[in-house]
């Protein structure tokens, strides 16, 4: 007889980091030139309906990077939970950029509902946009309101990559630019194969 397997959802009232920050710490426009530069990959294959450069763009460009890294910086001042090592002692936890991308909306695009699982952190530069651009959304379970964060030029916004998220329809027609990328958690494992074998033989 087949195992019976069951499955359930909740709705619970965990509340999650949404960080948004002013960083001045590159040249906005050199940022927009590079994005440019290197051409659009076809947004229409992904939930971004819009122009879309490749995915390594930390790779590509030193500014970008910056980005990135700052991102990083940005997450250790705002931990999603803490860590101990087996002796109690505190770790802190590496953070390395998986992706990086630019992308330019024009008037009537967007992006649609998605989420970026299973990286740990996600994060958004605002590189061109102003007030009136469409904001970024992070929709709520339907009893407290969406939060939704306008763009302001220069403004690094991180929050935990599994959180759905969505920019809706460009009403501006000037074009709203951002950089985007996802953070992931650099492990190092203290042991080789060849000891856990052994442990865990020993352990039988």
């Amino acid at each position: 007889m087949a195992n019976s397997v069951s499955s359930q959802r909740g709705t619970f009232t965990n509340s999650y980091p949404v960080v948004v920050e002013h960083q001045n710490i590159i040249d906005n426009n050199r940022v927009e030139e590079i994005i440019r530069s290197v051409g659009d990959q076809d947004g229409q294959r992904t939930r971004a309906k819009c122009y879309r450069t490749q995915w390594d763009m930390h790779e590509v460009s030193a500014e970008i990077r910056k980005i990135g890294t700052t991102a990083i910086e940005v997450a250790h001042k705002h931990p999603l939970a803490g860590r101990t090592s087996p002796d109690g002692t505190p770790e802190e936890i590496s953070y390395g950029i998986r992706e990086c991308w630019g992308l330019i909306y024009s008037q009537g695009q967007e992006t649609r509902p998605h989420s970026h699982w299973p990286s740990t952190w996600a994060f958004v530069y605002n590189v061109k946009s102003c007030p009136k651009c469409s904001p970024l959304i992070l929709p709520s379970n339907g009893v407290h309101p969406d939060t939704k964060i306008h763009p302001v030029d220069g403004q690094l916004t991180l929050f935990p990559a599994w959180l759905n998220h969505e920019v809706p329809s460009q009403p501006c027609e000037h074009e709203r630019i951002i950089v985007a990328g996802n953070l992931d958690i650099v492990w190092r494992l203290n042991w080789d194969t060849k000891t856990l074998e052994t442990n865990l033989s020993e352990d039988v």
